[in-house]
């Protein structure tokens, strides 16, 4: 399996279970990316990429499937929590919290997704 194909079984089994199935989701990879996703979601037209660069490649090429799961996750995630806080993020403070806040609740999804495997 590569590493696209993994992404993609994995997202859409992960959208099935968070509920967000509606949304088109698909990934590219870029050279340089300072984290390990972003994700970048169109509300209006339920669709969501998810960029990836050199840092998921060398966890998969480590065999750390966990690690890109987690990841991966948390980028699904915003889009259930970008639509709420969007227009409240404008300091850092707010933004700090609303991506612990989207963090809190993709380990909880992760949690039941992986139980439900």
């Amino acid at each position: 399996m590569t590493l696209q194909n993994f992404l993609l079984h994995h997202a859409q089994r992960m959208q099935y279970c968070f509920v967000i199935e509606h949304f088109q989701v698909s990934f590219l990879e870029v050279r340089r990316l300072g984290a390990i996703f972003d994700i970048l979601v169109d509300y209006e037209y339920l669709d969501a990429v998810i960029r990836y660069g050199s840092q998921v490649r060398k966890l998969w090429d480590k065999g750390d499937k966990e690690e890109i799961l987690g990841a991966l996750a948390h980028e699904l995630t915003h889009i259930l929590t970008g639509n709420i806080t969007d227009g409240l993020a404008q300091t850092v403070k707010l933004r700090k919290r609303d991506e612990q806040t989207t963090e809190h609740i993709s380990r909880l999804l992760y949690r039941l997704y992986k139980e439900k495997k």
